[in-house]
């Protein structure tokens, strides 16, 4: 580029515009001799205005386009993909249709509606010709020229329906992915009925929670746009149920502003739905996310929203336990102990022992809170029995964390430390950040009362560590 500028000091002068207007050529030699040749026509035009021009461009190759076919941006990339066989073009093709930044061999297999088997081949001869790029193992990205020119290939040579029913099967996959790697990860929670896979969808190989918390987290930039998608293109029953697999991985990650969005677009879809389920479940998540976010009266009015809707015990069960703790947000003791009667209520009905176990353990938290300590470990110790019985690791967690505070309280450190040691765990389990941050500190607490200042050191550190990632999720 500085050889081809009549002012080569000029390009020292404005680093951040020529670094822009290269991410935005891609690289590619061409587009970047076609900007440059504009920059010597107009040698007094900043190159501030150029990248401006390109960005406002918005990914599309109008901003490349000349009435020379030898320099035409369009023609040229013509040439790589006419040079490709006829089902790696047709890959190529479909992948301008998918809303994210990369793509999986499985979320490609299922673009194409093929085996992961025969699609990576084909991966392989786009990412020779330079179409896409293996920028991580079994994971490829397509710059957004090149996306733009993939979109509008399959625009111009592909039908409609064959177009709709190939975006089907790819949120199909991320649907039914999210579904297995939530129920891996979160066994406790309410789940929901999908419809089967098209055919040839890949959805994929999660064996137990960790692969589907790294799954979660490989998809997640994905998964937001696939939901957005969804939503704008009228997948209403993908957009709700995506956002209700997700939403579990989003608030435990702090990714709170993901999930108010989301679950925004999800109740939205339910809405055009007339589904009162998608509804109800979507408003529960909006009001966890604000709940997150600091405006606990918003998160009470979408609460009472949701419990407009006749969905049954269960659901009214959740949505007053929420409540619990919109009313411990705002210091209303008595308000969240009369939540808590009415959510016991509601899963007695429902026959939910899991969450009748997390309720007591919320009842022990009131205690605590009310300096009761001795009937908090009474409540908490029987809630931790349940759980114990019936759910998994991850329901115990609060339940060993308030007991610890309970210890703490009534002079025992020792048996404190040894429930927060346990909570810890049970929180890394779970992939709860905010739990695990919140016991740290707590246990930080205990290890200062018992005379170990390094310990209560390594543990606050840490807390701040994952307060800092979730205040930049």
């Amino acid at each position: 580029m500085a050889s081809t500028h009549p002012d080569r000091q000029g390009l020292t002068a404005e680093p951040a515009p020529v670094h822009q207007i290269i991410d935005r050529c891609a690289g590619l030699p061409l587009a970047l001799a076609l900007v440059c040749a504009r920059a010597a026509i107009a040698p007094a035009t900043p190159l501030a205005e150029l990248a401006t021009a390109l960005r406002e461009a918005d990914g599309t190759l109008d901003a490349f386009a000349t009435d020379d076919p030898t320099t035409d941006v369009r023609a040229v990339l013509s040439w790589s993909y006419q040079a490709v066989s006829p089902p790696a073009a047709r890959l190529f093709r479909l992948l301008g249709l998918h809303p994210g930044a990369e793509v999986s061999v499985a979320a490609a297999a299922s673009l194409s509606g093929d085996t992961a088997t025969r699609i990576q081949p084909l991966l392989t001869e786009l990412a020779a010709a330079g179409l896409v790029e293996e920028h991580r193992l079994g994971r490829f990205t397509c710059h957004d020229l090149l996306r733009a020119f993939a979109g509008e290939l399959a625009g111009e040579r592909s039908e409609p329906v064959e177009s709709r029913t190939a975006i089907h099967r790819l949120l199909d996959h991320y649907l039914h992915t999210a579904h297995r790697a939530a129920d891996l990860q979160f066994p406790s929670r309410t789940a929901t009925t999908l419809a089967p896979a098209q055919p040839g969808v890949s959805i994929g190989a999660l064996s137990d929670g960790p692969h589907g918390a790294a799954w979660f987290t490989a998809e997640h930039e994905n998964l937001t746009a696939a939901v957005r998608y969804a939503a704008a293109h009228r997948f209403d029953t993908h957009a709700w149920q995506l956002t209700w697999s997700l939403a579990t991985y989003l608030d435990r990650r702090g990714h709170w502003t993901d999930l108010h969005l989301l679950a925004v677009e999800a109740t939205e879809a339910g809405h055009r739905l007339h589904n009162d389920d998608a509804q109800a479940r979507s408003l529960r998540l909006q009001a966890r996310a604000q709940l997150r976010l600091g405006d606990p009266y918003a998160a009470a009015d979408l609460l009472s929203r949701a419990l407009a809707f006749d969905t049954g015990a269960a659901a009214r069960g959740h949505a007053y336990y929420a409540l619990v703790e919109v009313a411990i947000e705002l210091g209303d003791t008595d308000g969240a102990q009369a939540h808590l009667t009415r959510a016991l209520d509601e899963f007695r009905k429902a026959g939910d022992a899991v969450w009748q176990a997390n309720v007591l353990s919320a009842t022990g938290w009131l205690h605590v809170q009310a300096r009761r300590y001795r009937q908090a470990v009474v409540v908490c110790s029987e809630a931790l029995a349940l759980q114990q019985r019936v759910g998994t690791p991850q329901e115990q967690a609060s339940s060993l964390d308030t007991l610890g505070l309970a210890h703490h309280r009534l002079g025992d450190l020792d048996e404190a430390t040894g429930l927060y040691d346990r909570a810890i765990e049970s929180f890394e389990q779970a992939g709860d950040l905010p739990g695990l941050a919140a016991t740290l500190t707590r246990r930080a607490d205990t290890h200062a009362s018992a005379g170990h200042p390094t310990a209560a050191h390594a543990d606050r550190e840490r807390a701040a560590g994952i307060q800092e990632q979730l205040r930049l999720a």
